[in-house]
């Protein structure tokens, strides 16, 4: 089984957890769509656009830690070689996207765009040194860049282009990958029980938000390093758990029937570890039992939708909603929700197909030479 067929329908959820407006609606000019919606439509958006997620991010960490320590002796000169690889393939494609996302906020307060774009009037604009810095880290900080009026408050910081976040913390967990190394070849499996109870219990009683995230994540990271390091194919190993897809569908279901419930965020990470199991599971007997093949294209352009979408796929949905005159029907917003993933996916790969004939160059710096 090759990485790129679990990347795929990891980044189809990474879309769909984005367009996700079950329960909160959506805007266009002034007017609120989706928030009367019945309980059984956001059943339906809430299953895969939150419900089913909580597996995406992990199965990723976990394919990172495998794939930094594979088939290699850990030494000095491979952590540097490691390094500087992952410069090329999370640095410079989270600075390019990042500055990409910055081009296309600003150029809304062009008369052309702002005059159909309502509200960038009362956009703060921050034109100093500490602001650039803060769009690149936390976007939704007071003093970045573009401040809006409705800037919601967040415990995590996002970057401008939110979806890359992933790509900064896989940074910083690659810089003290030798700390990995050390654990797991002193303490064995040992290593990952107390790493996992540092991630899931210590953590959370002392830290929110960002820091909290990066010790959960952690886990999924020095799990794939374990199996990397001990020359084990994680898929075999994890195969050898295949209940973890009946009490990962469980708590999915419980999750998806505990809307605004105090408990629902416990419920989403409690099933992080049997979902990354269960999802790699379902992945590769798809690949050899049914076939499961997909175009070239699709396979290699994932990274690039992940990195793309969010800068357009609000703006495309709600333009084609308005332009197709549909109305506030539960039927016809679960169709549009759907609609749009499609659509923003097959744009961003037909962009990565033209850039691929035209500035191929430019696309290999965008994606990491992916």
């Amino acid at each position: 089984m090759t990485s790129s067929y679990v990347r795929f329908p990891l980044t189809v959820l990474v879309l769909l957890a984005h367009l996700n407006f079950a329960g909160r609606g959506f805007a266009i000019h002034g007017e609120w769509y989706g928030l009367n919606m019945p309980l059984w439509g956001q059943w339906i958006i809430d299953f895969f656009g939150h419900s089913i997620r909580g597996i995406v991010v992990q199965i990723f960490m976990l394919l990172s830690g495998y794939f930094f320590f594979y088939r290699k002796t850990f030494t000095t000169e491979v952590y540097k070689k490691n390094i500087k690889k992952r410069f090329r393939t999370l640095v410079v494609p989270y600075l390019l996207w990042n500055t990409l996302a910055i081009l296309c906020i600003a150029i809304r307060f062009l008369p052309i765009f702002s005059n159909i774009l309502p509200g960038m009037d009362q956009v703060k604009v921050n034109l100093t040194p500490l602001a650039f810095l803060y769009t690149y880290f936390d976007f939704f900080h007071e003093d970045a860049l573009f401040v809006y009026p409705d800037t919601p408050v967040r415990d995590t910081a996002m970057p401008i282009d939110a979806p890359l976040w992933y790509l900064r913390e896989l940074m910083v967990l690659c810089l003290i990958s030798p700390l990995f190394y050390w654990l797991i070849k002193k303490l064995k499996a040992w290593s990952l029980l107390i790493w996992a109870i540092v991630s899931f219990v210590i953590t959370p009683c002392f830290f929110t938000g960002w820091l909290y995230m990066q010790f959960v994540l952690s886990f999924y990271f020095a799990l794939g390093a374990y199996y990397s390091l001990n020359g084990k194919n994680f898929v075999t190993e994890l195969r050898k758990y295949p209940w973890t897809i009946w009490v990962w569908l469980a708590i999915v279901v419980a999750d998806n029937f505990s809307i605004d419930m105090p408990w629902r965020n416990f419920l989403y990470y409690a099933g992080g570890p049997f979902g990354c199991v269960a999802g790699i599971i379902i992945t590769a007997w798809l690949i050899e039992k049914k076939g499961y093949r997909l175009p070239e294209i699709i396979l290699n352009s994932s990274f690039f939708v992940y990195a793309l979408h969010m800068l357009f796929m609000w703006d495309l949905c709600k333009a084609l909603f308005v332009l197709l005159h549909l109305n506030d029907n539960t039927w016809v917003l679960i169709a549009f929700y759907f609609f749009g993933v499609i659509l923003t996916y097959a744009i961003c790969v037909a962009i990565y197909s033209l850039m691929g004939k035209v500035c191929p160059g430019f696309r290999r710096l965008l994606t990491g030479g992916r």
